[in-house]
């Protein structure tokens, strides 16, 4: 016997038309596969069960049951066939193109990132810091279109971004740190700095300070805050040799200018026996 009576809708159709089922006798389901497809959309559109299902999909256990399910490598592999189907594509972008559909798909990427904020993140840093995704940063930020977008989103944003409270304050935090103002330094001394000179790096900054141990070079004084000086000014073809920094005083960095160490120590001898006649 080769066909069987659908028992919903009375029509005979082949065994394959039928999902197995070993509680029945023949094996074989009462309802016809398209008679149980329709009663489970019905089913399954039902408020209640609509409710029940996400109420279950909310919970800690129905959350690692998924997720260690969507770990293997054969749930992995049948998503990745499922996903690639035309018809599904189709249906997904349809599905996309409605306002309710976008409103979904930014609810549903909001919720992700709030819960898995600290592995994004790392898989991020780690793609960002490969030789593959350097590449791909910097072709993408070479793209004139995409420095066109930046600069017109920046001029919109960056000044209301700007003066937003707490933007103000974790920049200002930032800024008073060490390592921010020895960056700030460095900046400084590259822009005077002439052709072909060494760059000036923060790190080198805070080795000339740690050097110091917090005592002016020139006065021997202690100081809170030191200052970075040329010995052989950058307007003078100084370098940015580390030889050639040290770390001294706001008072003696402001007397000093641009002077050579035998000027400086000319002018100070002069201004002291100025000061004491």
């Amino acid at each position: 016997m080769n066909d069987k009576r659908c028992s919903k809708c009375g029509e005979i159709k082949p065994l394959d038309a039928f999902s197995k089922d070993q509680g029945n006798k023949d094996g074989r389901d009462s309802r016809c596969k398209a008679c149980r497809a329709a009663y489970l959309a019905a089913y399954y559109a039902r408020p209640d069960v609509k409710a029940k299902a996400a109420a279950y999909n909310a919970t800690p256990e129905a959350k690692a049951r998924k997720a260690a399910r969507r770990a293997t490598p054969e749930d992995k592999a049948k998503v990745a066939a499922y996903s690639a189907r035309p018809e599904v594509k189709a249906k997904r972008d349809a599905r996309y193109a409605t306002p309710e559909g976008k409103a979904s798909k930014v609810a549903y990427n909001r919720a992700y990132h709030a819960e898995h904020r600290e592995g994004i993140a790392a898989r991020s840093r780690a793609y960002r810091e490969s030789p593959e995704g350097k590449a791909k940063v910097a072709a993408y930020d070479a793209r004139p279109e995409v420095k066109a977008r930046r600069a017109t989103r920046n001029a919109i944003y960056q000044p209301a971004y700007n003066a937003r409270p707490e933007v103000i304050a974790r920049k200002a935090a930032y800024r008073a740190t060490p390592e921010a103002k020895a960056l700030d330094v460095a900046k400084q001394h590259r822009r005077r700095a002439w052709p072909g000179a060494r760059r000036l790096t923060a790190e080198i900054i805070q080795e000339v300070h740690a050097l110091a141990g917090g005592f002016c070079a020139y006065c021997n004084q202690h100081f809170a805050q030191g200052q970075i000086d040329h010995i052989q000014a950058v307007s003078r073809l100084g370098t940015n040799d580390a030889d050639n920094l040290v770390s001294i005083c706001g008072p003696c960095n402001m007397s000093k200018a641009d002077r050579t160490l035998l000027e400086f120590m000319l002018y100070r001898r002069t201004t002291r026996q100025g000061a004491t006649q």
